[in-house]
């Protein structure tokens, strides 16, 4: 589904991504790990496409859902971002739209990958919003995502990364900004929707014990590369450093 190898992104203050290889199955729900600065976020960004000047990415392979992203238009990874590739960020609230209401985005982009009528587009909208177990899908259609706590903005970016049926999602992220409580049901919400769609995941966080619960493997980055990948049975025996230090700063929090 995802096949990487000699992945690099340079800017003019050094390498950013430094030889990455990576192998993610379809299906699989593949972690990544490491402390801020690691590469981890570039790396979702190199693999949407969205490495911006004086930025350069170069790599010897660069397969994305059987597509050679290394052969893409700027139309072509636009459509790979808006289509192939679900995206969730992290704090949802400050991610999306200011002023635009949650169905106002839901609508566009279902307008941009299906011939969707404004009222087909409305009622498909609702359906994503209740799809993903929020409890007002109306109120939450016209609402702002200023408007919205915390955990239902996460959820209404989970609808609108699903709206043009993806089979990647990256998450990015995505219980950041979230008590543990609500990151707690926000993350078993990402497994059931994965889970039930068919997804293959890649999630990204610092919090490596969260990405044993929610992955069947994880690799760990350290200054732009992969240092280590575990099956998530094996974290806590883990002993390569890095690992160990992500393991062990969680659990004495």
């Amino acid at each position: 589904m995802i096949a990487v190898q000699g992945l690099r992104v340079d800017y003019p203050e050094g390498a950013a991504l430094d030889g990455v290889d990576l192998a993610i199955g379809a299906g699989e729900r593949f972690g990544v790990a490491g402390e801020s600065g690691s590469g981890k976020s570039t790396l979702a960004r190199a693999l949407l496409g969205l490495i911006a000047p004086p930025g350069r990415t170069m790599a010897k392979r660069l397969l994305i859902a059987d597509q050679d992203a290394l052969a893409l238009s700027p139309r072509g990874w636009r459509a790979l971002r808006g289509g192939t590739i679900g995206l969730v960020l992290q704090d949802a609230r400050q991610a999306l739209h200011p002023t635009r209401t949650v169905g106002g985005l839901l609508v566009e982009a279902l307008g941009a990958h299906g011939p969707l009528g404004r009222s087909q587009a409305r009622a498909r909208a609702l359906d994503l919003l209740a799809h993903v177990r929020l409890p007002d899908p109306r109120r939450v259609f016209d609402a702002r995502a200023h408007e919205l706590s915390g955990g239902m903005a996460q959820r209404a970016m989970m609808a609108l990364a699903l709206a043009a049926r993806p089979v990647i999602l990256i998450a990015d992220e995505p219980t950041a900004a979230l008590d543990p409580t609500i990151a707690r049901q926000v993350m078993d919400e990402l497994d059931r929707l994965v889970r039930d769609e068919g997804l293959t995941m890649l999630l990204i966080s610092h919090d490596l014990p969260l990405l044993a619960d929610h992955c069947d493997r994880v690799a760990v980055m350290e200054r732009g590369r992969i240092v280590d990948t575990q099956p998530t049975g094996a974290l806590a025996g883990a002993r390569h450093p890095a690992t160990r230090r992500l393991w062990d700063a969680v659990l004495r929090l």
